[in-house]
């Protein structure tokens, strides 16, 4: 849970509720997934960023501009494009494009915070990885996989080889 401002109320946000945050004309919005609600906020994105836990966020600008604040878990794929990367999502959602390149996505991640994601090809993951570990493998196109105690499954649950 974070707590955003908007119309002078705050409201407490459930990570697992919120579609997308982004920041556009100077605005930050979020969009929720089931209630299709939207609330302009006075927090920046970087505000939003700093309060979550484990700072689960990453944060990009889109081809067009825009801002967004991305969840780790919800990202699928990570696509490089030469001049800034493709990222697709698990549940659905618009693929963005986004000017920052895979690295430096996965480096956001670890550095803000998030150590469990690492990224290499398959032969470079971790050897000892712990339970609910993520790993961006190279060789599979830069897809996001969960370490589940005996197996690398991809986010459809099969096993990632």
């Amino acid at each position: 849970m974070f707590l955003v401002t908007t119309g002078g109320k705050d409201i407490a946000l459930n990570i697992e509720d919120v579609k997308e945050i982004f920041s556009q004309n100077g605005e930050t919005i979020v969009n929720f997934i089931n209630s299709g609600k939207t609330y302009k906020v006075t927090q920046t994105i970087a505000e939003i960023k700093a309060q979550a836990p484990r700072n689960l966020f990453v944060q990009v600008t889109g081809t067009d501009g825009v801002v967004y604040l991305l969840f780790d878990y919800r990202i699928l794929q990570i696509t490089e494009l030469g001049t800034g990367s493709r990222i697709t999502f698990k549940f659905g959602g618009v693929p963005r494009n986004v000017v920052e390149t895979p690295s430096e996505i996965v480096n956001d991640f670890s550095t803000g915070g998030n150590p469990n994601i690492q990224i290499g090809t398959t032969a470079q993951r971790p050897a000892s990885p712990a339970q609910g570990q993520q790993y961006i493998d190279t060789d599979l196109g830069n897809q996001l996989i969960y370490y589940v105690g005996t197996d690398w499954l991809n986010v459809t649950g099969e096993i990632a080889d």
